[in-house]
């Protein structure tokens, strides 16, 4: 979901595959599945890596209403945990 929630608006805001972003702990705030943090990271690499911290912070900045329209726009009738 990150690409599309995230990382898709993020781009049409004006980011860009080489754009740099800061992938580091948030206190209270998703992690790494890996447990690790690059610091400066292009958001290529971020969404190659998929890491948590950069998605968290991009999702803030764009908004959860936007990023979640985007489900909406392509019909997303519900979304569910998995189990």
């Amino acid at each position: 979901m990150k690409p599309l929630i995230v990382y898709t608006p993020a781009f049409e805001a004006g980011y860009s595959p080489d754009s740099i972003l800061i992938d580091e702990p948030i206190e209270d705030g998703p992690k790494n599945a890996s447990g690790t943090y690059s610091g400066a990271i292009t958001a290529r690499n971020a969404i190659k890596y998929s890491k948590n911290t950069t998605a968290w912070k991009l999702l803030d900045e764009v908004g959860v209403k936007r990023g979640l329209s985007y489900l909406q726009n392509m019909e997303f009738s519900k979304i569910c945990d998995g189990d």
